[in-house]
């Protein structure tokens, strides 16, 4: 038997959940799709609910004692309150929803964060400071100085996908970077150039084909996420900027092509290194389990 919290990463296409020890063991997890209806992502957030309720009887089973829940999701947070409805379509706090189902403390922070936190163990030194970017169904960015992510002041500084694509780029594009580069923006792209529904794993399906549409949306989408962090990393000055998210982790030559496109956008003698996420898929549901387990140190 063990002490647990429940860890739940909630995304646009999936919601992965696990029983997490406070030393970062996995005991149980459980993936669903994230459901979808009218373009919103899990209305009242009733899957993220059956899921949770779901690792709790496994606990139960299992002989585990839950501790408390840890939450990372896909929408700006304060203070353990989600302060947009970007992507979920609900009505009442998480929180509230996943305190009915544990006797402890319910935690929630943004997804990009939980995943940079989980990035930051094991790494040494941790001290210093990290750019992570969450690069998968959406696009975020989070900085993390001497181990603590800089949230701002209502928590929103995450919103590398609202900027703009360099017009070296694509000088006709008006949308934003995340619509041009997130897997759902190249699949958008790819999609309206050939006249077929598409995503990014489509996309990247078919570049490896030899698809030469596909071939020029990923590069373009590399090329312009390239001069985003470049712009970034002189703002920043960090020792280190991580890829993560699905595209990060799973994304075949796509985090190279952006680690090679750097130098194209950043002229420094000696920038930072560009790497891939060595939390993995995991590292969402990792850094949610930290963040639960942080509110039960206090």
């Amino acid at each position: 038997m063990a002490d647990v919290v429940v860890a739940l990463d909630a995304g646009g296409t999936k919601l992965l959940g696990g029983l997490v020890t406070e030393a970062g063991e996995i005991l149980a997890r459980d993936q669903r799709p994230t459901p979808r209806a009218d373009g919103r992502c899990d209305p009242g957030f009733v899957a993220l609910q059956g899921l949770a309720a779901s690792l709790v009887e496994q606990a139960a089973e299992l002989g585990h004692q839950v501790r408390g829940v840890g939450l990372g999701v896909a929408e700006y947070v304060s203070g353990d309150q989600l302060t947009s409805a970007e992507v979920f379509d609900w009505d009442r706090q998480p929180a509230e929803i996943l305190a009915a189902l544990v006797d402890g403390p319910v935690s929630v922070e943004t997804d990009v964060r939980s995943a940079a936190i989980a990035e930051t163990v094991g790494r040494a030194p941790q001290q210093g400071c990290l750019l992570y970017i969450s690069w998968g169904t959406g696009l975020s960015s989070t900085v993390v100085i001497d181990g603590r992510c800089h949230e701002g002041r209502r928590g929103e500084a995450l919103a590398l996908g609202e900027w703009p694509v360099h017009p070296d780029v694509d000088r006709s594009w008006t949308g934003n970077l995340e619509q041009f580069a997130s897997g759902h923006g190249m699949g958008a792209r790819f999609a309206s150039a050939t006249g077929q529904p598409a995503t990014g794993a489509d996309v990247a399906a078919a570049a490896a084909a030899g698809d030469p549409a596909a071939e020029g949306v990923l590069a373009s989408a590399a090329r312009a996420l390239a001069a985003a962090l470049a712009s970034l990393v002189q703002v920043l000055d960090p020792d280190l900027v991580v890829l993560g998210g699905g595209i990060g982790v799973n994304g075949g030559r796509l985090p190279d092509l952006v680690a090679e496109a750097m130098p194209t956008w950043l002229h420094r003698p000696d920038p930072p290194r560009v790497e891939r996420s060595t939390a993995g898929a995991d590292a969402g549901l990792l850094g949610a389990a930290v963040v639960g387990w942080q509110k039960l140190r206090r």
